[in-house]
């Protein structure tokens, strides 16, 4: 089996280690957060250091998250990569530790106003899966590091202030996602209704507030609105069969489809703000995403 060093740690475990077909979500965060500036996107430097900045700052909180969690899933989930022993815990450490500074170095290498929002974004990650993951205000939290990471791309394209509209819709992608942390709060066996009800209707509510920005803000962009429905009705065919069943299964493949439509609304955000090829790049991210959540989990 290939391994990512000499030690022989196997390349499968570190991909589940780090939820792989997660990582493609976390790129159209930062181009949409780049075009909503309105310059554009154009290949650069800056552009390469930002997102694959926000990809490690991504992987670095799978490892947390995990890291941190090593006595419940030794419990709950005794075949992930760290109980079941196919990753130390010691090199787990220093992969969370390796990825987290590397992803804030990439964007300090930017400039100073992109560095320190990766600091908060990297703070942000750790008090969510260090301190207050059981906490009722976590799903918040999460949503605060999506909500971030679209604007590290809007930081890093703008010279000057972040126009009000790339505030609007990082809002919205943090609303999203803390309904789709909420759901996930008991994915590991039979959920709660009244707690999988709560989820759903904060991501609808995300949902809603995407596409009342994309009619509201400039109603000549109205071509994209017809996928709206579309994304609402992919999340909601899960959510429903989910919430119906209670069963782990269930909710997870909910959970994987949700942020699998967050690529979605994002490359709706980019060619929205007038950057379609961008758009499809921002899209085709769902290829990889896609293909690998059929051997890999997602949650």
């Amino acid at each position: 089996m290939s391994s990512v060093n000499h030690r022989g740690i196997p390349f499968l475990s570190l991909a589940r280690l780090i939820r792989l077909p997660n990582v493609f979500t976390a790129p159209p965060d930062v181009l949409a957060g780049w075009a909503l500036v309105g310059f554009g996107i154009t290949p650069s430097l800056d552009l390469v250091c930002v997102v694959a900045g926000s990809v490690l700052l991504y992987a670095s909180g799978m490892i947390w998250n995990d890291w941190f969690d090593i006595d419940q899933d030794r419990r709950d989930r005794p075949a992930r990569p760290l109980p079941s022993g196919d990753i130390s815990v010691r090199a787990a450490f220093i992969l969370g530790m390796l990825t987290l500074i590397a992803g804030m170095g990439l964007c300090w290498a930017i400039n100073a106003r992109v560095g320190l929002l990766s600091m908060i974004l990297a703070g942000s990650i750790l008090a969510y899966d260090g301190l207050f993951k059981s906490w009722p205000i976590a799903p918040a939290i999460m949503g605060l590091c999506r909500s971030l990471n679209l604007l590290l791309g809007a930081v890093a394209a703008s010279p000057h202030e972040i126009p009000m509209q790339a505030w609007w819709f990082a809002l919205a992608s943090g609303l999203f996602i803390t309904g789709v942390t909420l759901f996930a709060r008991q994915e590991a066996k039979p959920s709660s209704r009244p707690l999988l009800l709560a989820g759903a209707s904060i991501m609808l509510l995300g949902l809603l507030f995407w596409t009342v920005l994309w009619i509201n803000i400039d109603s000549g962009r109205l071509r994209i609105f017809f996928v709206a429905p579309w994304v609402t009705g992919w999340v909601m065919t899960r959510l429903v069969l989910a919430i119906r069943s209670l069963s782990p299964g269930d909710v997870q493949r909910a959970i994987k489809t949700s942020i699998f439509s967050l690529v979605v609304c994002q490359a709706i955000t980019i060619v929205w703000a007038g950057s379609p090829a961008w758009g499809l790049i921002a899209i085709l991210h769902l290829l990889p995403a896609i293909i690998l959540g059929r051997w890999l989990y997602s949650t």
